[in-house]
């Protein structure tokens, strides 16, 4: 995972893609602590219910670094930075295991 655009994001949410017929994207807070990300959420939630049975995930982040502005509305366009990473995702279940407050 392209871990230093995640460690620049910190005000940044990620958006969560789940699948279970109906395609979901869920825009929520994270966490990182290396290659891990911690995603907030409530487990009785469909985001996180779904991923504690192995169901396989896709997450975005995106930067936004500027606007370019242009004398027309077709001209005009972004600088941003973003990553896609996928991967499955696995219950915390133990509280030692919990990351402290991000920096």
């Amino acid at each position: 995972m392209p871990s230093e655009h995640l460690g620049q994001a910190a005000n940044t949410l990620l958006d969560l893609a789940v699948v279970d017929q109906q395609p979901f994207v869920t825009p929520t807070l994270f966490g990182r602590d290396g290659d891990t990300l911690y995603l907030h959420g409530s487990a009785a939630g469909r985001m996180l219910g779904s991923l504690d049975k192995g169901m396989p995930a896709c997450v975005t982040a995106t930067i936004v670094d500027g606007l370019v502005l242009a004398r027309s509305a077709f001209h005009d366009s972004i600088n941003y930075r973003s990553v896609v990473a996928l991967g499955t995702a696995r219950a915390m279940t133990s509280p030692a295991r919990r990351p402290g407050p991000c920096a």
